[in-house]
């Protein structure tokens, strides 16, 4: 479904009894209302669960490089900066290989750095701006390609006329959350219906976004293989 700022913006501005059936927000309104439409739809990049897609998008990784700049303006992988990585892999030989994703933690742990091998088996993503930066480990000692899964983003809308698309179940959310926000910016009251519901939205996507988790048995309890329950039970 697709709808522009400004309708957006004139329902939820409905929804708390600021303009009547048939009247536009003042020109200052619509123009306030826009920054904070624009702020709630940033925001909604850092709420996974909000976030209704993630998509691959490959790259070439270099032989003997470990470090890669990613972002518009970047010069190893120019791509939207990413908020977060959710899955990584690469491809040696038409064959794919997971890639382990990293925290600080885990990546400070590592005393050699700087060790190369044919195939790396980690990743770790440090979201600097304006350009992130993924560091690769071990060190590929050749060129290959490099898979990564990151959420889609939502993108700023430039004017009031401009279009939003979401898919079905984003509507009404959008309508009674903007609504929520548009009351802090005007200082108006918001009805607990209003409010209510923006909650219930919010939590009917959040359950419909929910990726159910894929269960795998310690390696060193399956012969060094990581293996569903499924092939557990069935005796692979």
């Amino acid at each position: 479904m697709a709808i522009t700022a400004l309708q957006l913006i004139t329902n939820s501005m409905r929804l708390l009894g600021a303009v009547a059936s048939g009247e536009l927000p003042t020109t200052d309104e619509q123009n306030d209302a826009l920054v904070v439409l624009n702020d709630l739809l940033d925001s909604c990049n850092n709420k996974g669960l909000v976030v209704f897609a993630n998509s691959n998008s490959a790259f070439s990784l270099i032989g003997g490089q470990q470090s890669y700049t990613i972002g518009p303006t970047a010069a190893n992988f120019t791509a939207a900066r990413p908020v977060g990585i959710e899955y990584a892999f690469v491809t040696y030989n038409t064959l794919d290989f997971p890639l382990r994703l990293l925290t600080q933690q885990q990546w400070n742990a590592i005393t050699l750095k700087s060790f190369q091998a044919p195939i790396p088996n980690s990743l770790y993503y440090v979201g600097e701006y304006p350009l992130g930066v993924i560091n690769i480990w071990p060190i590929p000692s050749a060129a290959m390609t490099i898979t990564l899964s990151v959420n889609m983003q939502f993108s700023p809308l430039p004017t009031l006329a401009s279009s939003i698309a979401y898919p079905p179940g984003y509507a009404k959310w959008l309508r009674y959350q903007l609504a929520c926000e548009l009351a802090s910016e005007f200082k108006l009251p918001v009805p607990s219906e209003v409010k209510e519901t923006a909650r219930e939205e919010l939590g009917d996507i959040q359950a419909a976004n929910r990726q159910q988790p894929v269960s795998n048995f310690d390696t060193a309890l399956t012969g060094g293989q990581s293996i569903g329950i499924a092939g557990f039970l069935g005796g692979y």
